[in-house]
């Protein structure tokens, strides 16, 4: 197990806590690369990653079975199936920093798309889950509010959204390939701003690691701010060096964490 102390004081809204001064000179705002979702409402929905074997909904068993190459690795929101008939308008809402491009698959068997997602562009994708076939389609949004409707009482199943918030960690020309090394991290979730007033509007975490000390090309969104801990998996034979920040609701980053390290053999 790994122990990372709270993130540290910074500018702003950085929260306060131990800070390991031999990590680069990192700054605190957030890494553009970096979708942060949060606000995610219903909020008993969970926010995943889009592979093989993933659990598409939060109160059934059915797993993905066949995903598009382009796909893998998104996030992808498991809803509940039991919201299948929702017919409410907006239902779904959640918050984004940056634009991005959402992407909503619908069950293949309706007749019909829900009026909302008919001006939505057809992707011509499709997913497979080991209950059904989803048409998959997208639409680009703006920072703020990506706001969704329901499934208007057309039966079926419910429908599934994934983006690409730029977290996945096979993503990158640098990683190297995959293993069977993990590496357990734990934190202490801060309670104060920098300014020393307290801390309410707590989103998550971010968790960045590299190969080089000081150096965090891969990372990892954790949309939960009552978390306090992450186990990484698929890390090949290496040496990884990691930091966690914390976000608010409106994006705003702290400083990294104290550098902790660990050998996969």
């Amino acid at each position: 197990m790994l122990t990372l102390i709270a993130c540290g004081g910074g500018t702003r809204r950085s929260t306060t806590g131990n800070v390991n001064q031999n990590n680069g000179g990192v700054n605190n705002v957030s890494d553009n690369t970096v979708v942060v979702v949060s606000a995610t409402n219903p909020s008993t929905y969970n926010w995943s990653t889009l592979t093989e074997g993933t659990t598409v909904y939060i109160d059934r068993d059915y797993t993905y079975s066949s995903i598009p190459a382009v796909y893998e690795g998104f996030s992808v929101l498991q809803t509940a199936n039991n919201d299948k008939s929702v017919t409410t308008n907006p239902f779904l809402t959640f918050n984004i920093d940056k634009s991005v491009t959402v992407f909503v698959a619908h069950y293949q068997e309706s007749i019909s798309r829900p009026s909302w997602l008919s001006s939505w562009d057809v992707t011509g994708d499709s997913i497979i889950t080991t209950d059904r076939t989803l048409n998959v389609y997208s639409k680009e949004f703006s920072a703020g509010t990506v706001a969704l409707g329901g499934n208007e009482g057309a039966g079926g199943s419910s429908y599934v959204v994934f983006i690409n918030t730029g977290t996945t960690l096979y993503k990158n020309p640098d990683i190297p390939p995959v293993g069977t090394g993990s590496a357990s991290l734990s934190w202490t979730p801060p309670a104060t701003n920098s300014d020393g007033s307290e801390l309410t509007d707590l989103a998550g975490y971010i968790i960045r690691f590299g190969t080089s000390p000081g150096s965090y090309i891969f990372t990892i969104a954790v949309d939960d701010p009552n978390a306090s801990a992450y186990t990484i998996n698929g890390l090949a034979s290496k040496t990884y060096y990691f930091v966690v920040s914390a976000i608010d609701n409106s994006g705003n980053e702290s400083i990294f964490s104290n550098e902790a390290q660990k050998i996969i053999p």
